[in-house]
């Protein structure tokens, strides 16, 4: 949503601005969660893409014009980022993956692949693993950049002020 100073100048100007968003206008359930921007029935892979660490579905919309008519873009909007904003942010997987899972299966037709960038591929690991685990039609394959596999993880340790260096 434009700022309320853009919107009243774009409105001085004349140009037509849409009335906000109410709760009644906001998608539920699956629909919250998974979005299509650019339907292609006839596509022959759906890419479910995750977000990375404070990004929303919004980073991955240009791709549907970017990989062309044989695959369709499917983008993760989480709680607390861009259209939901308004909920709490989840902070664990296991508050996370159940109901993108179910929002995967009901909505993403198979064959599908998961994208995830960073976070986004820490979170496409964990759904990949549920999505097998519940015998659906599995992702055709996880696509993961910038992330670690689990196994490999590094620890996290206390924060550490600036080193002194040694006479």
């Amino acid at each position: 949503m434009a700022a309320p100073r853009l919107v009243a100048v774009l409105s001085r100007n004349g140009v037509p601005m849409p009335p906000p968003p109410t709760t009644a206008d906001r998608p539920t359930g699956a629909a919250a969660w998974l979005s299509c921007a650019v339907p292609r029935p006839a596509a022959r892979l759906r890419l479910v893409c995750l977000p990375y660490a404070g990004a929303g579905a919004g980073a991955y919309r240009p791709w549907s014009a970017l990989l062309g008519d044989e695959v369709e873009v499917w983008t993760a909007q989480l709680p607390g980022r861009e259209r939901r904003l308004a909920e709490p942010p989840l902070t664990t997987m296991d508050g996370l993956a159940p109901p993108l899972v179910e929002a995967i299966a009901e909505r993403v037709p198979a064959p599908y692949a998961l994208f995830g960038h960073s976070m986004g591929g820490l979170i496409g690991y964990e759904v990949a693993r549920r999505l097998v685990a519940r015998g659906g039609p599995a992702p055709h394959r996880p696509v993961v950049s910038a992330a670690r596999p689990p196994h490999r993880a590094a620890s996290v340790g206390p924060a550490a002020g600036p080193r002194r260096r040694q006479p």
